[in-house]
């Protein structure tokens, strides 16, 4: 919920948590909190790290990226990233 801090407060929050706690679901609302920041480029590196370190979780970021997408054009780019990135990752543990 934005709602109830800033979103720079949220974002060096969960910063902290994922420090401490580094799990899959706080590393994918990493994620969201940059994009949500329009830090897009951020967002690409923390995909990257998602992508190697919570492979299982990163069909469901893509979906939902997919859907920003959908309604805002400004989030296509990250979308395609994602998308690229995982066949990348894809080809290299089972190349063809």
């Amino acid at each position: 919920n934005t709602s109830l801090f800033p979103l720079k407060e949220k974002l060096a929050q969960n910063e902290m948590y994922l420090h401490f706690t580094p799990v899959a679901s706080l590393a994918y609302r990493e994620i969201w909190l940059l994009v949500l920041s329009e830090r897009m480029a951020d967002a690409k590196i923390e995909a990257d790290r998602c992508l190697w370190a919570y492979p299982a979780s990163y069909p469901v970021a893509i979906q939902y990226i997919h859907s920003w997408a959908e309604n805002d054009a400004r989030y296509a780019d990250l979308w395609q990233y994602m998308v690229n990135a995982q066949d990348k990752r894809n080809h290299k543990i089972a190349p063809n």
